[in-house]
């Protein structure tokens, strides 16, 4: 066999990082201040705050998590589990249905509740009208879209939903309903093009 001479191992050299511009110790402000000064002991704490960094920023902008404008789109199914809505929503409906969520569910039950949750999670614009499905003349009532003459029918809502230009999903628009309808009463859903 040859003998291969040895070469000496060259060790690239890490750029430093000026003082100014490191950032501030985490561990370290912590030690006594004789032992603050070893070099060493500084450097090797500051392995541990480049894994504690990330985990200190995340719990200082927890908040950040739970408000429904901010936090990140991956999250917002398992923050609306939180308050049983906005299962199948776009996005951006969900968004704002977490946004509103403790208006809607102070209105859960109500005429005004079941309206903006059907808005938000249709985009459509919704007329009930509460104990008929007859001819009925209130601020709901459009002459020609949501009336009609039948006999009175108590603890049955009908709800028009006027759209636009998209088409509405029924199996949506049924869960809104069952979610935040009152219990007893049953509803018929009728699409009108406005």
């Amino acid at each position: 066999m040859v003998a291969v001479p040895a070469q000496p191992l060259s060790v690239p050299s890490l750029p430093l990082v000026p003082e100014e511009e490191r950032p501030e110790d985490i561990l370290a402000q912590y030690l006594p201040g004789i032992l603050r000064q070893d070099a060493f002991l500084s450097e090797f704490l500051r392995i541990f705050d480049e894994i504690l960094r990330p985990i200190i920023e995340t719990i200082d902008s927890i908040d950040g998590y739970f408000d429904a404008k901010l936090t990140p789109a991956g999250l917002l199914p398992w923050l609306a589990t939180w308050v049983g809505d906005g299962a199948g929503l776009p996005e951006t409906a969900t968004r704002a249905l977490l946004g509103e969520v403790a208006q809607i569910h102070r209105d859960r039950g109500t005429k005004r509740g079941l309206q903006r949750a059907l808005q938000i999670a249709t985009g459509a614009e919704a007329l009930v009208i509460e104990n008929t499905a007859g001819l009925r003349l209130d601020a709901d009532a459009r002459l020609g879209i949501n009336t009609s003459l039948a006999t009175p029918e108590q603890n049955a809502i009908q709800v028009t939903l006027i759209k636009g230009v998209d088409a509405i999903d029924e199996d949506l628009v049924a869960g809104v309903l069952r979610e935040f309808k009152p219990a007893h009463a049953t509803y018929t859903v009728r699409v009108s093009e406005g």
